[in-house]
């Protein structure tokens, strides 16, 4: 797999890295986004940034033109439906964010797909797609006020339907989610201190199970 991290490009395969540049053309950016769209990787935003820069092999990037959406750190985004999909965060005059915003051409043009989703605004949130329910799905994060701990799903990013307002997993923000066998696992994050528990749910997050309360890796959070 690739990981992206302030600084350079890496590769990961059996364990063993391999560095695959060490000063990207993007250059050191906090907080931004990235996902894999039609064999090429999309690095967009981060902090006061509306940057997009694409790449195939994760050493040579271009910068996309400027996108539509705001400049933004900490939003997440998704490939749901062969679209690319930028949700939330908090922009550079400091407001929190709901809105969706989607890419069809690998990030050269971007629409509004709404600009309120009908859940609260926050940053540092997590977000995955469900192969098996086609749908993807928002959870947790934080709006300024304090983390939170709901789960929402959409199928086409302009309708969300509350999963559960209070997931057992508690307020938590800069945590990281995966889909895997039909179930969504959260894990690690920020919220009434670090955390190494992990959680999963095979009903579109409605209901959750702690998989474990303590992994063996140290407690962290921005995973």
């Amino acid at each position: 797999f690739l990981f992206l991290n302030a600084f350079n490009f890496v590769q990961c395969d059996n364990l063993e890295w391999t560095e695959l540049t060490p000063t990207a053309e993007f250059g050191q950016v906090n907080s931004a986004s990235a996902v894999v769209h039609d064999n090429k990787i999309v690095f967009m935003g981060g902090w006061n940034l509306n940057k997009v820069w694409v790449s195939s092999n994760g050493i040579t990037w271009t910068e996309a033109p400027t996108a539509a959406w705001s400049a933004r750190h900490a939003s997440c985004s998704v490939v749901y439906n062969n679209k690319i999909y930028l949700i939330a965060g908090r922009d550079s005059t400091g407001a929190y964010l709901n809105d969706v915003w989607l890419s069809e051409d690998t990030g050269a043009s971007w629409s509004l797909v709404t600009a309120d989703a009908g859940w609260p605004v926050r940053r540092y949130f997590s977000s995955v797609v469900s192969d098996t329910l086609q749908k993807m799905f928002i959870m947790g994060g934080e709006n300024g006020s304090g983390s939170l701990s709901d789960v929402w799903s959409s199928v086409d990013g302009v309708t969300w339907t509350e999963a559960t307002p209070t997931a057992p997993w508690g307020a938590r923000s800069y945590f990281t989610s995966v889909y895997l066998n039909d179930k969504i696992y959260m894990m690690n994050g920020w919220g009434t201190g670090y955390h190494n528990d992990v959680w999963s749910s095979a009903d579109g997050g409605v209901n959750w199970v702690e998989v474990t309360a303590s992994a063996p890796w140290l407690p962290r959070d921005s995973t």
